[in-house]
């Protein structure tokens, strides 16, 4: 190969080389920036996930003395930890065992839970849980895993 031949390939190699460093350099901006938002995800997750065991964690020390009085029967209980709000919680003895358990708290307590559930459900409608064609891929993805 003559010198002017390898001067015609680095000069021809030159564009190519600078095109696939931008190309480069704008992959690394998009994985960059899904690591970020994989990062923010998982951080998020995890604050749900906390905020989950918190409520479990307050249910069962709200119900417990229930149990422990005979309030509530193990079944009944377990019930109402498994289904927050059902029927379980409407029931007389449940409603009045729970009004004397919080005193001057049960009205602020039952609003506390209603914002939460006010919050959840914006989060469901936000996540798009609610949708069909989302639940069917979420479904989909279960069977083929």
């Amino acid at each position: 190969m003559s010198g002017i031949e390898i001067v015609g390939v680095i000069l021809g190699a030159v564009p190519l080389i600078i095109s696939a460093m931008e190309h480069y350099e704008d992959t690394k901006k998009a994985l960059g920036t899904f690591h970020k938002i994989r990062r923010a995800h998982r951080k998020d997750l995890g604050k749900l996930k906390n905020c989950q065991l918190k409520f479990k964690l307050n249910m069962k020390e709200l119900l417990l003395p229930l149990l422990v009085d005979d309030t509530v029967t193990r079944v009944e209980y377990e019930q109402l930890l498994v289904n927050p709000g059902g029927s379980g919680w409407r029931e007389e003895h449940v409603d009045d065992a729970l009004v004397h358990r919080l005193g001057d708290c049960h009205e602020r307590y039952i609003e506390i839970l209603q914002d939460l559930e006010e919050t959840m459900m914006s989060l469901c409608k936000a996540t798009k849980v609610e949708d069909a064609q989302f639940q069917d891929l979420l479904t989909s993805q279960d069977v083929s895993s």
